[in-house]
C-alpha cells in the first residue's frame, strides 16, 4: 500500500469545535471519535490525527471525493 500523502496544515486557519450533552460514559464517546473518525468520514488509514486538544487533523475520503 502506498504511504499517504501528508499535507502541510500549519498554516491552516480553520478550527473545529463539537460539543453535545449527553447520557453517556466519557470513555467511549473519547473512544468513538478518536479510534472511530476514519470510520464515519473517512477510509481506514487515510486520517491523521492526534487525539490532543488544539491538535490539527486531516482526513480524505476517496469514495466522496474521488
Amino acid at each position: 500500500m502506498p504511504e499517504p500523502f501528508v499535507p502541510d496544515l500549519s498554516s491552516r486557519p480553520f478550527s473545529m469545535t463539537v460539543e453535545r450533552k449527553m447520557k453517556a460514559d466519557a470513555g467511549p464517546v473519547y473512544d468513538a471519535w478518536t479510534k472511530g473518525f476514519d470510520k464515519w468520514f473517512a477510509q481506514p488509514g487515510e486520517l491523521i490525527m492526534t487525539p490532543k486538544e488544539g491538535s490539527l487533523f486531516f482526513f480524505y475520503n476517496r469514495h466522496d471525493w474521488g
